[in-house]
């Protein structure tokens, strides 16, 4: 299967696997090998992966990651919130200078925005779907509880018992994790992050961080 084009609201026709990551890349890569544990574990052949660009992670997944990653799913990536070109004083500097080739370089990246833009609707139709549907799951908990504390594990814990529950009734869901989904202690087993490949120019630093002795991360410790 591996890495697949979009085509049509396929969440609302087969089963799937919705994950919208945010956060730091490191927290990313967790949140990616959950979701492709849980596809695995579960029988599920369709993963969406929205990627949030932002000033924890401006690089796009396809940056990141190699195209072989997840080859036996259907992997549909959705890149969502590009930021707008920050000129300055720069272009007017270009137009009283008459460097015309710089001025075209500035309207390109403006295009290319806007056509990122008009992509990004796609992942934020999809996510609209999902809480009409009252299954997207946001583990970042409300302000009055915190990050920290009893009511903090407390809302964790049931932002999980959620997706199990979802997965279990074969029910579709998008969940929006800022570092993994698997919060429960019911989980038996740790979650191989090595299934995670990276570009070349990455590999050396990300295999750093992969833990020795079998490249398995306990999430009780992330």
């Amino acid at each position: 299967m591996g890495r697949k084009m979009f085509t049509g609201a396929i969440w609302k026709k087969e089963r799937c696997i919705c994950v919208h990551v945010y956060s730091g890349i490191t927290s990313r890569c967790i949140s990616l090998s959950q979701a492709y544990y849980l596809a695995k574990k579960y029988n599920i052949s369709n993963v969406i992966v929205i990627w949030q660009l932002e000033k924890w992670c401006n690089i796009k997944y396809d940056d990141v990651f190699d195209k072989e990653q997840f080859k036996d799913v259907n992997l549909i990536v959705m890149n969502y919130k590009f930021f707008p070109p920050n000129w300055g004083e720069g272009v007017k500097a270009y137009v009283r200078k008459g460097q015309i080739g710089k001025v075209l370089s500035c309207l390109r990246e403006w295009v290319l925005y806007l056509a990122r833009k008009l992509y990004n609707c796609r992942a934020q139709r999809l996510m609209d779907y999902f809480r009409e549907k009252d299954t997207y799951v946001r583990y970042d908990p409300p302000a009055e509880i915190g990050w920290d504390g009893k009511a903090y594990g407390e809302w964790i814990i049931g932002c999980w018992k959620r997706i199990k529950q979802y997965l279990e009734k074969k029910v579709n869901f998008c969940a929006g994790i800022y570092c993994g989904l698997i919060k429960d202690e019911e989980m038996e087993e740790s979650v191989d992050i090595s299934v995670l490949i990276f570009r070349d120019k990455f590999y050396k630093i990300a295999n750093a961080l992969v833990p020795k002795g079998g490249g398995y991360m306990d999430w009780r410790t992330c």
